[in-house]
């Protein structure tokens, strides 16, 4: 099992500070970023190249997957006799997975799997229930995305061409790619890139977010929620949209109404944020789970 690369502590001071900056803006400039936290431009740019060389946090593209021919997003949730070895390397051979995580909770491994068809994903569960570690399998299914930095809903249907496609693949792997570095690669002036990828961004066909190392061994702590819901009102898809403690949240079909990310620099936090999403109107069950590792996380995917 090949984890996703972990942090070497937490974040704290002015690396989150720095961090939080990056969230708002992922392809800020060092100046931008500099004013933002209130340090020299010399100092963030040091501290940004450390967080990015560590793996504590990633700047990627990701291209929405209804474009992709994959607007079929599902959570599913595995339970395993012995080891998640199995499971965690059959998730690691599937195209279809674009994150994966040992969890602590009612289940042992949640993925998400991003797929073309029901069909597609019914395949995808016949093949992890014939592994023979595996228990149990729960599936919910993305309806609406609330929020989410690298998560997509509708977009704008556009043309592209070689060129963009090009453009998408670097922004892939670094989506902090400047402006002359993205020009060199595809032969075109830095004004022109700009244009295209302002293009790209504006029709919501690609994102610019930040990944951030998450589980025991990342920078953050990390757990997930499924929440059941009665007559809302309105207040937990609000909050869900605007606490900063959210990083995720999207409205489901299956055994929740809407599964939620929290992420906190400490298990107290967590507890603080979980009860405060027990406590809102309209919930009346949560069932929640620790990301304990990262085993993967990719959202790239070849471009048609």
């Amino acid at each position: 099992m090949t984890p996703a690369a972990p942090a070497s502590r937490r974040l704290e001071g002015a690396d989150l500070r720095l961090v939080r900056a990056l969230h708002a803006d992922p392809r800020a400039s060092i100046s931008t970023l500099a004013k933002d936290v209130n340090e020299s431009r010399s100092l963030v740019s040091v501290r940004l190249r450390r967080l990015l060389a560590s793996g504590a946090v990633r700047v990627v593209g990701v291209v929405n997957p209804g474009f992709m021919g994959q607007p079929l997003i599902a959570q599913v949730s595995i339970s395993t006799r012995g080891s998640i070895s199995d499971v965690a390397r059959l998730a690691l051979a599937r195209d279809e997975i674009v994150f994966a995580s040992a969890i602590l909770g009612e289940h042992d491994f949640l993925l998400e799997a991003r797929v073309a068809t029901r069909e597609d994903l019914y395949d995808l569960l016949a093949h992890f229930r014939r592994e023979p570690s595996v228990t149990d399998l729960s599936t919910v299914v993305d309806s609406r995305v609330i929020r989410g930095a690298i998560a997509h809903d509708t977009f704008e249907p556009i043309e592209i061409d070689d060129i963009d496609r090009a453009l998408i693949k670097l922004l892939q792997d670094d989506g902090r790619a400047t402006y002359q570095a993205l020009a060199t690669n595809v032969g075109l002036s830095p004004s022109a890139v700009r244009s295209r990828l302002r293009r790209l961004m504006d029709s919501r066909l690609l994102k610019i977010g930040v990944i951030e190392a998450r589980g025991l061994q990342g920078a953050k702590l990390s757990m997930g929620v499924g929440l059941t819901l009665g007559d809302d009102d309105g207040t937990v898809t609000r909050l869900l949209r605007e606490a900063d403690f959210v990083e995720f949240a999207t409205e489901t079909l299956g055994s929740y109404d809407a599964v939620a990310t929290i992420a906190a620099d400490a298990p107290g936090q967590l507890l603080e944020h979980l009860e405060l999403l027990r406590q809102l109107p309209g919930v009346r069950r949560t069932t929640s789970w620790i990301h304990l590792r990262t085993v993967k996380e990719d959202y790239r995917r070849r471009m048609m």
